[in-house]
């Protein structure tokens, strides 16, 4: 979205990105989508490796193609991969006029998600990445940091601030359409009578945030009839059989799977709240968590323990959540208390303009356009 809103704004753009396992085309494939140029290369690894920046064709490839073509800047989402920014940065070694900017998007090290890997995973990506996750970043003219956490964390480094800008994920409102009234909802399988919470992208590890609202939601649909009619619906992995069985779930949950996203915007119509509950750890303080630009473009409010750059944001626009404890019973209390006051339907055409007018990915790439022009003038400056 951000690759489509700066083409948008007047930037040529060109985005790599790999093709998946079973498709093969050398040297790549090339296709214009909504004004981007996006060239996607072939790898032989299986799309989980691939997927994390490890594929070996993909980096000869993209190394190839940078080195003999010219951009006025390099950006990188994951740039200490070698997938990533680690060809630029190659790069740079023998072009000096390269200018590399990076994103800063999450925490890979001790604390963060080195902590969370297991096995083999822990001793290969996870060591890569405490090896290269914070050298890349000294090396780049730029970084992009979703969270202001994050840019503490880059300045405690040693990263001048005036290298350093704070970007958020933005809102899809170009392709997320505003829908009060739930309309697509038998289409989907889903009563009209019924009250849904939703979670989107949903994996096995994000599932350890969404416990507390699990326990209390399955605790007031024993004690409460009012709470027998909601529904959970989740896109994105599929949960194991074993552990739906384990969560013992006393109401319904609707598992939607990977999504087209022609149809994406049709089924956040459908849901009356969403959940964005997250254990208070260094990961998520520092990182800005891209799915609450759709609930927000989808008009809908947020269950949410706000804390890092959320509790910004919800200091500033109190009406796009429901603001609760990381913790069974107040967030119990707060769902007996917004069924009782209707809140569940509050302010959703404020919350769309707040998307709209300050949280679109076309706001973002105008604050991106910005931080890239400051540093151009500097490196011109320091040439």
């Amino acid at each position: 979205m951000l690759s489509r809103e700066l083409a948008y704004i007047g930037h040529e753009v060109t985005f790599l990105t790999s093709l998946p396992s079973n498709r093969f085309i050398f040297p790549y494939k090339k296709e214009l989508r909504d004004g981007v140029s996006i060239i996607a290369f072939p790898d032989i690894v299986p799309n989980f490796i691939r997927r994390t920046g490890f594929g070996p064709l993909g980096f000869l490839f993209k190394l190839f193609y940078i080195f003999f073509n010219s951009f006025d800047i390099y950006h990188s989402d994951a740039g200490h991969r070698p997938t990533g920014g680690i060809p630029v940065l190659i790069k740079k070694i023998f072009f000096s006029s390269v200018v590399y900017v990076c994103e800063w998007w999450d925490y890979f090290g001790i604390g963060g998600q080195f902590d969370e890997k297991k096995g083999i995973r822990k001793y290969t990506h996870g060591v890569y990445d405490l090896l290269f996750e914070v050298n890349e970043k000294k090396l780049a003219d730029g970084i992009v940091c979703l969270s202001t956490a994050m840019k503490a964390r880059a300045m405690k480094e040693g990263i001048s601030e005036s290298n350093i800008c704070v970007i958020n994920g933005g809102s899809d409102v170009r392709n997320i359409k505003y829908m009060h009234i739930n309309k697509y909802r038998e289409k989907y399988g889903i009563k009209s009578s019924a009250i849904v919470f939703g979670f989107i992208g949903m994996n096995v590890g994000e599932l350890n945030d969404l416990i507390p609202f699990i326990e209390a939601l399955n605790e007031l649909s024993i004690e409460n009839k009012e709470f027998s009619n909601c529904i959970l619906a989740t896109t994105g992995k599929l949960l194991p059989e074993k552990i739906l069985v384990s969560l013992k779930l006393k109401f319904k949950i609707i598992e939607f799977g990977w999504v087209n996203y022609n149809y994406f915007s049709e089924l956040l119509s459908c849901i009356d709240l969403f959940v964005l509950v997250q254990i208070p750890n260094k990961k998520n303080e520092t990182r800005w968590p891209n799915k609450l630009g759709d609930y927000i473009a989808a008009g809908r409010k947020t269950i949410i323990n706000l804390y890092g750059e959320t509790a910004i944001l919800g200091k500033a626009h109190q009406e796009l959540f429901i603001p609760v404890l990381f913790d069974k019973e107040s967030i119990k209390t707060k769902l007996i208390e917004i069924f009782n006051n209707g809140e569940i339907y509050a302010d959703r055409q404020k919350i769309r303009q707040i998307a709209v007018e300050e949280l679109s990915w076309e706001t973002k790439s105008k604050q991106l356009d910005g931080f890239y022009s400051k540093i151009l003038e500097q490196k011109k400056n320091k040439i």
